[in-house]
């Protein structure tokens, strides 16, 4: 049979294949569409997953941080027991006045200085005079110095011993409930006793040396 008998032959199957193709062109390009769409969210799920990572090991990496570099004062009050002793730093990294930097003591006189505004202020120095400094920090108030150990409320006139811890104050004194030197928890107690939380006051302490 000759090239031009077959082709005559062949050619309503290959119209009825033509159409049959055109009809299916719709269906392959939404496939196709469709298997865009698949890759696309493939990648979005897979660069979430990439963030996802990321953001885990630069949380892991703040917590080390954070580890290799303790706040002070975490680290005093996981001691057993702070120092009985302290010697006052003169320049404070504790501010009395709400800056940086800017609080000194005058050991003569024993109050702080202003260093912004070169002031010799009535603030008294917590390490010379506690007794004086607890009334200007906490004197009035519902606060009641308590023992960080047993949780319970230290005797008017026990001693205090302030300490600085980084950027903050603390104290610590002899709790003769528990027989030790413990940190103090300057504990409001106005919500739970009001008007009856007793009224407080700490006893004289040997002034610290200057370094």
């Amino acid at each position: 049979m000759g090239t031009k008998a077959r082709t005559i032959r062949h050619y309503p199957r290959m119209k009825v294949r033509g159409a049959r193709q055109r009809r299916l062109a719709p269906i392959h390009r939404a496939w196709r569409k469709a298997d865009g769409i698949a890759d696309a969210f493939a990648r979005i799920v897979k660069a979430s997953a990439q963030s996802a990572a990321a953001m885990r090991d630069m949380a892991a990496a703040a917590i080390a941080a954070i580890d290799e570099q303790r706040d002070p004062y975490l680290e005093a009050l996981g001691r057993e027991e702070p120092p009985a002793e302290v010697a006052c730093p003169t320049w404070f990294t504790w501010s009395a006045f709400g800056g940086r930097f800017d609080t000194q003591c005058a050991p003569a006189e024993g109050y702080l200085l202003d260093t912004d505004s070169d002031v010799l202020t009535d603030v008294p120095c917590p390490m010379h005079e506690a007794v004086e400094f607890y009334e200007w920090a906490w004197g009035g108030a519902y606060i009641v110095p308590t023992c960080g150990r047993c949780e319970r409320m230290l005797h008017t006139g026990t001693a205090l011993q302030m300490h600085e811890l980084g950027t903050g104050l603390s104290a610590s004194a002899e709790c003769d409930r528990c027989g030790k030197r413990t940190w103090v928890l300057m504990r409001d107690y106005g919500g739970t006793l009001g008007d009856r939380t007793p009224e407080w006051h700490p006893g004289e302490l040997v002034a610290a040396a200057a370094e």
